[in-house]
């Protein structure tokens, strides 16, 4: 499947789960939890889709940061309570401190390895 397919996918999901969901909570996260949820929520499937390409989910995940920032009355399912598109948490000096799973390729290839074949 395409990155582009596989956003608009994402963007259904949010209207999907999240709009019905608008005034159960008031926190705030960023984007990138968003995606995450997603991608935890419909495991199989964002595998399946991606055939467990790394590729395929950070040109999904590039899609869908430049979507958000060009367009963010798209997701009017998620933004109240988005922050910002990935909070890289910085350290004193200002740099980034953590890279979530689905953006490092070594720990997404561990992940779709241990849904497709069980822990290690």
């Amino acid at each position: 499947m395409k990155a582009l397919d596989l956003a608009k996918r994402f963007k259904e999901y949010l209207d999907r789960v999240w709009a019905p969901r608008l005034n159960e909570s008031n926190e705030v996260e960023d984007l990138y939890c968003f995606f995450g949820d997603w991608i935890e929520n419909d495991e199989e499937k964002v595998i399946s889709w991606t055939r467990g390409r790394y590729s395929v989910i950070v040109l999904t995940w590039t899609i869908v940061a430049a979507w958000f920032d060009q367009r963010p009355e798209d997701f009017a399912a998620i933004r109240p309570w988005t922050s910002v598109v990935l909070d890289l948490r910085p350290d004193a000096d200002g740099l980034p401190t953590y890279v979530p799973i689905f953006l490092d390729e070594e720990r997404w290839n561990d992940w779709v390895f241990e849904r497709l074949h069980g822990r290690p």
